[in-house]
């Protein structure tokens, strides 16, 4: 797919690109896209109205917060190559049928032609860490967790931040590295964040209004087939996409109101919050902190007994015994 050089300008041409060195060889289906150097406000309206209202605007988004991360989720790989590092995107539903794997299939079709391969989300450690050493070695720009509805483990976190993955190669005592490149996404239903990764994560929360999402009627979407409306669209969608990253560079990288203070992930922040508000949507990460605190289960856990502990034995000396008889009162 055409892509972002660091001065915001747009490689398009097929062929060898000196300051990037890169070679592009674009997809049929995507050549010959045309993005403007100096976007006017109706071309940066009209690309808009095409991702958030035209291909996106069936998907049951919370908030405005929720709508804002799903485009900054959509213009991520674009600008991955300008970024070191990118949170995980977690795309939190109520319940099934409500869309998940298919906002991350209609991503992936855009920038690679293809609905997305997910990836189980396993809880060992271990497990975790050699599927991630494999997934690397694919070299692929997606990593799609399906069913994550409690994210945790030291390794992802740890691969999340990382500029580059290191592991041990199986059956041998060769370290192989692997540049991190990967636009990360995982989707699940009322998904609980613990540990480390509760600063590693941004949500964009998916909540119908009407019982049985997966039992609608198809004739009620804007596209049934919102796959197929995808692959046949690919070119004026990332060309869209695309505009929306010129204009912010065209109107001298503007920051995002938020400010930047996503830890470890501060460049992507103002990259991304800021397409994103030059686009006209507003809200960008704002269910960030709410979120954290509701999704971390374990922080809530130690807070409410620790309260529950002050109310009943105040300040006096109390033992574990005190404890477990209070409670079974």
């Amino acid at each position: 797919s055409p892509y972002v050089r660091p001065d915001g300008t747009i490689v398009t041409a097929p062929g060898y690109d000196e300051s990037t060195r890169t070679m592009l060889l674009p997809d049929e289906a995507v050549e010959g896209i045309e993005v403007p150097e100096d976007p006017s406000p109706e071309q940066v309206a009209a690309a808009r109205a095409l991702i958030m209202d035209e291909w996106l605007g069936d998907f049951p988004f919370e908030g405005d917060a929720d709508r804002a991360n799903a485009l900054a989720l959509v213009v991520t790989p674009a600008i991955r190559g300008l970024v070191r590092q990118v949170p995980l995107a977690v795309v939190d539903g109520l319940q099934m049928g409500v869309g998940k794997n298919l906002l991350a299939d209609c991503i992936l079709t855009v920038y690679t032609g293809e609905p997305a391969r997910p990836l189980n989300f396993v809880d060992d450690r271990e497990e975790m860490r050699k599927q991630l050493t494999a997934a690397f070695r694919t070299g692929a720009a997606f990593f799609v967790f399906d069913e994550a509805h409690t994210i945790e483990g030291p390794s992802l976190a740890q691969a999340l931040t990382a500029h580059t993955w290191q592991d041990r190669i199986l059956g041998v005592s060769n370290m192989a590295e692997f540049p991190n490149r990967v636009t990360w996404m995982s989707l699940g239903n009322n998904v609980q964040v613990r540990g480390d990764l509760t600063r590693r994560v941004y949500r964009i929360a998916l909540r119908p209004t009407y019982a049985n999402p997966q039992d609608r009627d198809s004739s009620t979407f804007r596209h049934p087939d919102l796959g197929s409306w995808t692959r046949a669209n690919r070119r004026d969608l990332l060309q869209a996409i695309l505009t929306l990253v010129r204009a912010w560079f065209a109107a001298g990288q503007p920051y995002p109101s938020r400010g930047i203070s996503f830890g470890s992930f501060e460049v992507w922040e103002r990259f991304a919050g800021g397409i994103v508000e030059t686009a006209g949507l507003t809200g960008f990460l704002s269910n960030l902190k709410v979120w954290r605190s509701e999704s971390d289960f374990d922080t809530q856990y130690w807070q409410g007994h620790l309260e529950w502990l002050e109310e009943r034995f105040g300040e006096h000396t109390f033992k574990t015994a005190d404890v477990k008889a209070a409670a079974l009162q």
